[in-house]
């Protein structure tokens, strides 16, 4: 029972901190309702803004491209299979109903070859009324059932037409050249895996320093505002900044988390999660999850409270202003008691055992720590 009123306690506490200005003055659930509606906003535009910045830098999927890595390192276009390879990769733009933006991103130079070959044969129109007549081909001998496609002699005039087309799009040069392209370029496979091997352990580093760049302006502005706020005893400001300040740790630490998932091998991580599965134990990985993130939100909600919005330094600034040290209006002289909260301004000294000012970081008869 005891831990249960604890419990009860200390999530009171954490209430009262998210919904007051001060102890004596909270939020109306409108008030409360808009600032949820400004942390919210300020967290989407916080994850976008990342993303944005972000496609500043060229991806491993980028660089070397899905087409690239299937042609040259998995080798999965073989002589059965390129033409409808191909076909797929020139008509993809005719079956795209919306705008295609132009890739202005560096490729590797491996790709970059095959990549120029592709772009020439997009624009060739005899090519691509080749391959959409093909294409048209392929419709028709798929519509037939398996029954049909054995015992319907219009079937085997399809697959005539079709061999007949593939043999014309082979004749032609630009295809020619283009295989040529893909054989010379396939005995630098091993120099392409490397190559991507490299990026996809570099692209995650620079990503987290450039989204870091990004949010590291708008931390240090809150906290300077929520410092300048606290100073100033702008009750208002110290409770929003508060927020935004928190809620700008948030995409930090998603970051942070997504840099550390990418660059530990992901075969590790196929390791353990095949030997969980193998033993039933799946769960486990997921509940490692979430008590990693309930930690590590912990460690930095007290870094912010211990740290940043600590009483002793509310205090500290309220008895330099000669403002109580409880509800921060100021006080017309010095008072045993606020006349507007009736807290007491003054502690007893557990030295000398005499009246101190609260707040005060030593006693003001014996100098040493009140408390």
């Amino acid at each position: 029972m005891k831990i249960f009123s604890q419990a009860k306690m200390r999530l009171s506490g954490i209430s009262n901190r998210l919904t007051r200005i001060t102890e004596n003055e909270p939020l109306s659930p409108l008030s409360i309702f808009l600032v949820i509606l400004l942390d919210l906003f300020v967290l989407v535009n916080l994850f976008t803004g990342l993303s944005d910045q972000t496609k500043q830098l060229t991806s491993p999927d980028e660089y070397i491209p899905s087409t690239c890595r299937e042609i040259i390192i998995d080798k999965t276009w073989v002589s059965e299979n390129r033409i409808p390879e191909l076909s797929n990769l020139i008509l993809q733009d005719q079956r795209n109903y919306w705008e295609i933006v132009p890739d202005k991103k560096d490729k590797h130079p491996i790709c970059k070859d095959l990549y120029a070959t592709i772009k020439d044969m997009k624009g060739n129109k005899e090519l691509i009324s080749y391959f959409d007549e093909r294409d048209k081909l392929v419709k028709r001998y798929n519509s037939y059932d398996a029954y049909q496609k054995q015992k319907d002699p219009e079937v085997d005039k399809i697959l005539a037409n079709i061999k007949d087309i593939d043999a014309k799009i082979n004749a032609l040069d630009i295809v020619k050249g283009f295989w040529v392209t893909v054989e010379n370029k396939s005995t630098l496979a091993e120099t392409l895996t490397n190559d991507l091997r490299k990026i996809n352990f570099t692209y995650p580093i620079k990503r987290l320093g450039l989204r870091i760049l990004f949010l590291l302006p708008v931390i240090i502005l809150l906290f300077l505002w929520n410092s300048a706020s606290m100073r100033k005893n702008r009750y208002l400001q110290t409770f929003i900044s508060s927020h935004l300040l928190i809620v700008s740790f948030i995409p930090a630490f998603f970051e942070i988390c997504q840099a550390v998932f990418d660059i530990i091998p992901h075969k590790l991580f196929q390791k353990i999660m095949e030997f969980l599965e193998a033993w039933n134990l799946i769960a486990i990985w997921y509940y490692i999850l979430i008590i990693v993130a309930i930690l590590l939100s912990l460690f930095f909600i007290y870094i912010l409270q211990k740290k940043v919005f600590t009483k002793e330094r509310l205090l500290r600034n309220r008895l330099e202003k000669k403002k109580c040290v409880d509800c921060g209006r100021p006080l017309p002289y010095q008072l045993h008691f606020c006349p507007f909260c009736g807290v007491s301004q003054k502690t007893r000294c557990r030295h000398c055992n005499e009246e101190t000012l609260q707040g005060a970081s030593f006693c003001i008869h014996c100098g040493k720590e009140p408390l």
